[in-house]
């Protein structure tokens, strides 16, 4: 493919561990308009690897501000621990950098508006990184659910389960527990929690549940932070239940919603499985395939507001993104973490 008429964007990315060599490389690996310049890492190692991924600078993420405005970095990627999404991502937009920042956004609502005020004010696109919206188990649920096909929503369950914490990939130079210590912005609302209550709130059409009732533990992978979340979510006419949990070691269903017509229910693992849509007379089943590169939208769509000046669908993203955390924050203080 000919690049003689594409934009180059010069990107950077705040931290270069598991996140970014295993969910974004690939996606960039995709756009020929981003010119891979900088990573801010503390960890040598971890320099070392983005160098042999072909970046040009590696630097402390304290040079984060000057060196934006010194390299003229278009794109700042956060994909730091989950307590520096929120400092990272405003040093970026005041140097005036676009900025795409791995989920969560931040850690509360109150950081998230004052972000996307931030980034309003100085006319640069901020957007959170929601691979698991582009899931095909979920959109072809989502399709179905949209369809009618099941009729309307009576009930859904949602879980995440594992035997350990999802940090398997992480690191080991650094701390490979990080995503179940507190001090990180650790534990399951804050892993899994941006993922599945994003598809929750798809299938109540962004509306906002009336009741929440949550019990957060910590069980056998943290200490001060939830390993296990059960949660209720009561809509006017749906009520919902999402299970993260980091204590099995046997499958559960990923989903299952049953309408006044039928009910589909999702079986297998994050990679393959099956979608099936059963009614009161007959069943079908269709399998699901997850890929890396099915977000690749999301770049897109970054790509596009910068170089067009389209904010349109920015706009309705992160008032979307505002939404789920407020339901991140109602269901944190349901619990005791």
């Amino acid at each position: 493919m000919s690049t003689s008429n594409i934009t180059q964007l010069r990107i950077g990315f705040c931290g270069f561990g598991a996140s970014a060599s295993h969910f974004h490389m690939p996606l960039i690996r995709q756009e020929p308009g981003l010119n891979l310049i900088a990573v801010f890492d503390p960890i040598f190692e971890r320099t070392q690897c983005a160098k042999q991924r072909g970046f040009q600078f590696t630097l402390s993420p304290e040079d984060l501000e000057k060196a934006i405005r010194e390299l003229s970095l278009d794109i700042i990627v956060v994909t730091s621990p989950n307590t520096l999404h929120y400092v990272q991502a405003k040093t970026a937009l005041e140097a005036g950098a676009h900025v795409l920042v791995d989920k969560p956004l931040a850690l509360c609502s109150e950081e998230v508006n004052l972000l996307v005020d931030l980034a309003n004010r100085k006319n640069l696109v901020l957007m959170a990184f929601q691979n698991r919206r582009y899931d095909d188990d979920h959109l072809q649920a989502l399709e179905i659910v949209q369809s009618q096909e099941i009729g309307e929503i009576i009930r859904i369950d949602a879980a995440i389960a594992s035997w350990g914490p999802s940090n398997k990939f992480a690191v080991p130079d650094f701390c490979p527990t990080w995503r179940t210590e507190k001090s990180y912005g650790g534990g399951g609302l804050y892993d899994w929690g941006p993922h599945i209550l994003d598809q929750l709130l798809r299938f109540a059409n962004w509306k906002l549940p009336n009741r929440i009732h949550a019990i957060g533990r910590s069980s056998i992978w943290s200490t001060d932070c939830d390993d296990i979340l059960i949660a209720i979510y009561d809509w006017e006419n749906f009520s919902a239940r999402v299970l993260i949990s980091a204590v099995d070691m046997a499958p559960v269903e990923r989903l299952r919603i049953c309408g006044t017509k039928g009910t589909v229910v999702v079986r297998g693992d994050d990679n393959h499985g099956e979608v099936i849509k059963y009614s009161s007379t007959t069943s079908e089943s269709r399998r699901y395939s997850n890929s890396l590169l099915l977000a690749t939208p999301i770049y897109r769509a970054l790509i596009h507001a910068i170089t067009t000046g389209q904010r349109e669908n920015i706009v309705r993203y992160l008032d979307n993104t505002k939404k789920l955390f407020s339901l991140i924050d109602q269901t944190r203080q349901s619990f005791n973490f």
